[in-house]
């Protein structure tokens, strides 16, 4: 079972969807859920590991918004794994899986940042830097004088001489 979204937020997120409501009587729904949460935190994992280490994350201090991304996704991928596949159910689930994955997308590029209950910002991969590849290159801004930056008064005669 996973670390974000656990076995004991099935009956809060999905009421009545296990049989007497309770992990024990229902092991078959607990099954589709265990493996619809390992889906879905490998899915967030792959997402936030650009910007951010989840594996120093302790089950206590998890962020939000990520346990609840987490728990998003697995409720979509059980509810699908385990109902008939009719457009109307898959339409319904549809637009929270596609608000997640968008959030999933912010995260990812640094337009969205993570933060514990407390309000402090989750601290940032020191290894998610962009890596250039004109290192060693020399700027081509700013070599020339500033006199030279003026436009030669007699370009277009220079150019019609070339074409002639």
């Amino acid at each position: 079972m996973g670390r974000y979204a656990t076995s004991t937020s099935i009956s809060l997120l999905l009421p009545n969807w296990l049989a007497s409501n309770t992990t024990t009587s229902d092991t078959y729904g607990t099954d589709i859920w265990s493996a619809a949460a390992d889906r879905a935190e490998g899915e967030v994992n792959s997402y936030l590991t650009a910007r951010y280490d989840p594996s120093g994350w302790t089950t206590t201090a998890i962020p939000p918004l990520v346990r609840k991304l987490s728990e998003d996704l697995a409720c979509y991928y059980s509810q699908r794994g385990s109902s008939t596949q009719d457009s109307q159910i898959k339409n319904r689930n549809l637009e929270e899986w596609k608000q997640t994955m968008e959030t999933l997308s912010l995260l990812r590029s640094g337009d969205l940042k993570l933060a514990f209950t407390d309000g402090s910002l989750v601290g940032g991969r020191t290894d998610a830097r962009m890596v250039s590849n004109t290192e060693s290159r020399a700027h081509i801004f700013a070599l020339d004088d500033e006199r030279s930056w003026d436009v030669d008064a007699d370009t277009l005669d220079d150019i019609d001489t070339e074409r002639a």
